[in-house]
């Protein structure tokens, strides 16, 4: 279903809600390298997961969602910090 969705012609937006949820490991990688690919083909990509892991493998920003709205956006998801600060937004301690 995720090659299917990811291969349409003509697609500008991918809205990819815990796409590797019960899933093996392969199966993982290979939607993860396709997510990818779509994303640096211009494709805009909205990822929504409770996998920080994922999170951090794949997007380019993280905002996060507190008790129904946005608390925050963490851009640098190099930084060494970047899991400590999306952790404080997740508790509303940053907020």
């Amino acid at each position: 279903v995720v090659a299917r969705e990811l291969t349409r012609p003509g697609v500008r937006v991918v809205i990819a809600a815990q796409p590797t949820r019960g899933v093996d490991l392969a199966a993982s990688a290979l939607i993860h390298r396709r997510l990818a690919a779509v994303a640096a083909s211009g494709v805009g990509v909205l990822l929504i997961s409770a996998d920080l892991d994922e999170l951090l493998g794949l997007a380019h920003r993280v905002l996060v969602l507190y008790r129904g709205r946005i608390a925050g956006a963490v851009d640098d998801l190099q930084a060494p910090d970047a899991r400590a600060r999306i952790g404080a937004l997740m508790t509303g301690a940053a907020a």
